[in-house]
């Protein structure tokens, strides 16, 4: 793909569009809102596409996943048409893959037009943003202030005195959690000063506690462990004393979270049921918990009185009444769009990490080797890789590695040299 962008230093600022835009985009608290947010996050990247693109380069990655997304959305497109509860909302669910591979090829043209350095600083600089405004945005519905609500959906929210939820500009504290986890790992990998990191990774364990996201809490450690394992050179010395060094340090994080949890049990009700847990053994213990699988159970006992063999292959249809709300992203794929849109999707992810891990790239690399691990991780409980929401920065961030890979960037920002004696199409940018 030829680009062309000129190369003014404001310029790159369309380096981090995508994660500001995802974040920023107004959720108002209106039925079907989200249907207008994701075709304005799609059409307003779509226009600098077609404005900068002038012709096509072979790539055989972006090809790859583009091709696994354009039979992900004919597999969803036949689940829509065979839906047993049909409804005008459900077409919306055939662009998704569309929106995904927008925001892919947005990720391309960026990685094609600027050294691996200005990206990964870009990325640092949007993180840093998004985390700070969100406390900004947190701290009225930690008050009971409303300032933002007519912009922000805070419905999920509860204020100081109750749960204790912030969803910031999310409108869900999961998604707001999650985001709050990819920014501060950005900064993790890519910032420069260690104080910083230590500064930054703190600022973001407290906003993980004011979501009341247990599962975040609970990972959020464990996520930064994956990245610092992922991350560092795996020599004797590493096996032999780094890694017990890291386990130490994560059973030490373990133990101040429960020593926090319970202290302060009465001011964080939603995250000290965790400590059933504990006390018990069993996930069930906590009643949330306990509600999902009753959830679960009744959805599947659905799929199966349909009595329908198709139902399997492509699901009841996006939309579908006992489909809507299952918190499991596996049986959400499989009620909605069957065991094959299933499987395309998770054959879509293996790619994703796949390509991630042939970066020589490390923090790149981390990056997208966690978001892939964790979203499906997370997707136990949580509609990740079939929903909405979890993909659209993993698509963006993929975009950006298959172009330093394929450009030859993706290591300190200097081109690798290659024995291939044909001439390298140079990215240019102009408007």
């Amino acid at each position: 793909m030829n680009i062309t962008l000129n190369r003014h230093a404001d310029t790159k600022m369309l380096a981090y569009l995508v994660p500001l835009l995802f974040v920023f985009m107004p959720r108002p608290a209106v039925n079907g809102a989200q249907f207008l947010t994701y075709p304005v996050l799609g059409g307003i990247l779509s226009i600098l596409i077609l404005v900068t693109v002038k012709k096509f380069v072979k790539s055989e990655s972006l090809m790859a996943v583009t091709l696994l997304l354009f039979l992900y959305m004919i597999s969803v497109s036949i689940s829509v048409l065979m839906s047993v509860n049909p409804q005008f909302t459900s077409i919306a669910h055939i662009f998704k893959p569309v929106l995904f591979v927008i925001v892919l090829f947005f990720g391309y043209i960026i990685g094609q037009s600027y050294d691996v350095e200005i990206i990964e600083k870009s990325l640092v600089k949007a993180s840093k943003v998004i985390m700070a405004s969100q406390l900004l945005v947190g701290i009225p519905q930690l008050l009971a202030i409303t300032i933002f609500d007519s912009i922000y959906n805070a419905e999920l929210a509860r204020p100081i005195g109750s749960l204790i939820r912030i969803v910031g500009t999310l409108g869900n504290p999961n998604i707001f959690a999650w985001v709050v986890i990819i920014s501060t790992v950005t900064i993790f990998l890519m910032e420069k000063s260690k104080l910083s990191i230590v500064l930054w990774v703190a600022f973001g364990a407290i906003l993980i506690i004011l979501s009341g996201s247990r599962t975040s809490f609970a990972l959020f450690p464990a996520v930064l462990f994956v990245c610092t394992f992922l991350k560092t050179k795996k020599t004797k010395s590493f096996y032999f004393f780094k890694v017990p060094m890291y386990l130490f340090a994560l059973f030490l994080t373990f133990q101040l979270m429960v020593w926090l949890i319970t202290k302060y049990q009465q001011t964080f009700p939603y995250l000290s049921q965790l400590l059933q847990i504990l006390e018990t053994g069993e996930l069930t213990s906590v009643s949330s918990f306990n509600m999902r699988t009753l959830i679960w159970s009744n959805a599947w006992n659905v799929m199966v009185n349909e009595n329908r063999n198709l139902a399997y292959l492509f699901g009841l249809g996006p939309n579908f009444s006992a489909s809507t709300f299952i918190d499991n992203d596996f049986l959400y794929s499989i009620l909605n769009y069957g065991f094959i849109g299933l499987l395309l999707n998770l054959s879509i992810y293996i790619t994703v990490f796949i390509i991630f891990s042939k970066l020589k790239n490390r923090n790149m690399k981390v990056l997208g080797q966690t978001y892939v691990i964790f979203s499906i991780l997370i997707g136990i409980q949580a509609e990740t890789i079939s929903g909405w929401n979890y993909p659209i920065l993993i698509m963006f961030y993929l975009g950006l590695a298959i172009a330093l890979k394929d450009t030859g960037k993706d290591y300190n920002g200097k081109p690798i040299k290659s024995n291939n004696k044909k001439k390298r199409l140079t990215p240019r940018i102009t408007w």
